[in-house]
Formats: C-alpha cells, sequence, structure tokens
C-alpha cells in the first residue's frame, strides 16, 4: 500500500485553505452575505476582522482539512485493504473448489476404467 492518506490530507487541507481565502475576498467584495461570519460565532477564537483573525481562521481551516482528509485516506486504505483480503479468500475458495472438481474427476475416472477392466476381465 501506499501512503494515500497523505495525499489525501494534503489535498484537502490545500482545498479547505483554498476555500477559507475565497470566502475572505467573497466577504471582502460582499459584505452583506459575510460566509465566514455565519461561521465564526461557533469558533472559540476569531476567524475574521484583523490579520491575527485571518491568520487564526486560516489555520483552523487548513488543519481540519488535514485532519478529515487523513481520516478520510485511512478509511480508504483500510477498506481498499478490506476488498483485498476478500478477493484472497474468495480466489483461494475458488482454487480449493476447483481442486475437489478435479478429484471428484479423477476419481470418477478411474472407477470408470476399473469396471471397463472388470468387464473385459
Amino acid at each position: 500500500m501506499t501512503d494515500t492518506w497523505k495525499v489525501d490530507s494534503l489535498s484537502l487541507a490545500s482545498t479547505a485553505g483554498v476555500f477559507y481565502i475565497l470566502c475572505t475576498i467573497f466577504d471582502a467584495l460582499f459584505p452583506p452575505f459575510r460566509l465566514i461570519a455565519a461561521v465564526s460565532p461557533h469558533s472559540p477564537w476569531p476567524l475574521f476582522g484583523s490579520p491575527l483573525g485571518f491568520l487564526s481562521g486560516f489555520v483552523t481551516f487548513t488543519v481540519g482539512g488535514l485532519v478529515l482528509g487523513a481520516l478520510y485516506g485511512i478509511a480508504r486504505d483500510i477498506s481498499g485493504a478490506t476488498a483485498l483480503i476478500q478477493a484472497e479468500i474468495t480466489k483461494d475458495s475458488q482454487t480449493s473448489d476447483a481442486a475437489e472438481h478435479r478429484d471428484r474427476q479423477q476419481k470418477n475416472h478411474a472407477r470408470t476404467q476399473q469396471s471397463w477392466l472388470a468387464s473385459r476381465s
């Protein structure tokens, strides 16, 4: 397995950071809508209104994206590993079924030969 959780984590973190920057630009251009202001009352620290608020909001969104991306990547890796294990189990059971079928055919063939030889004697 490759470290796909790291890729997912970094991609979602960068996406969340860009989303925050775009939302702050939108808030600056269209003050009546205030997208970040709608989220801000639920945050323990300021997310906008000052350079420190902008920085803390950017860090919050980026770290949140990092954590959520990592969780998603880990869950996807686990489900992929589970699928591989199930495929191996299915393959093994099909192989054992084929071996049992081949053994039955050989036994039937041997019985047929024995009965043919017995009838010829």
